[in-house]
């Protein structure tokens, strides 16, 4: 195998790797809103593929959450004691909780 043919599978497998990462969080906390107490109907489908694009629906409202946002969102820059940029992961699952609850409108 080729060095560009390794890193082409490993991009793919990356990628695909992420996508199923987010699908399964975020099935698993819709999962907890559709079941007792909260029997909230609620739906989740990936509408771009190669985007990252959720449509989810909670009761009724429905918005968009992407792989771009997950992202922008999960990653922190935080300033060590040297002075040093330091890069910080948040849990998805907060992640993906905070951008649920930004996205649902409430009046």
């Amino acid at each position: 195998m080729s060095e560009w043919a390794d890193e082409v599978k490993r991009k793919i497998d990356s990628f695909n790797s992420r996508r199923e990462e987010i699908d399964d969080a975020l099935k698993a906390l819709l999962e907890e809103l559709k079941n007792p107490p909260y029997n909230l109907l609620v739906k989740c489908e990936l509408i771009d593929k190669q985007n990252l694009i959720w449509s989810v629906k909670i009761g009724p409202q429905t918005f968009t959450i992407s792989g771009q946002e997950i992202s922008a969102t999960q990653t922190n820059f935080e300033v060590d004691g040297f002075g040093n940029l330091v890069t910080k992961r948040k849990n998805l699952k907060e992640v993906l909780q905070s951008l649920i609850l930004e996205k649902l409108k409430s009046f």
